[in-house]
């Protein structure tokens, strides 16, 4: 796990919201998602499954997967 990860992403996050808040409020305030479906490293998945990369470029949405790329 990664230390602090969820207030640096609701840090990105809120840099796009439409109602942005100060960073000391977003302790305060849920993400939009509970969790990130991703596998870690296994005797069978070496690599794990896949990353899980969140990206906003605009208001589209996108989501594309890769497969067999390792």
């Amino acid at each position: 796990m990664v230390p602090h990860f969820s207030y640096y992403l609701k840090v990105f996050l809120n840099q796009y919201s439409n109602t942005p808040t100060t960073n000391q409020n977003l302790c305060n305030i849920p993400l939009p998602f509970t969790k990130f479906d991703a596998l870690p490293k296994s005797d069978k998945l070496l690599h794990g499954q896949f990353d899980t990369v969140v990206a906003i470029v605009n208001i589209d949405a996108e989501s594309t997967e890769l497969i067999d790329m390792i």
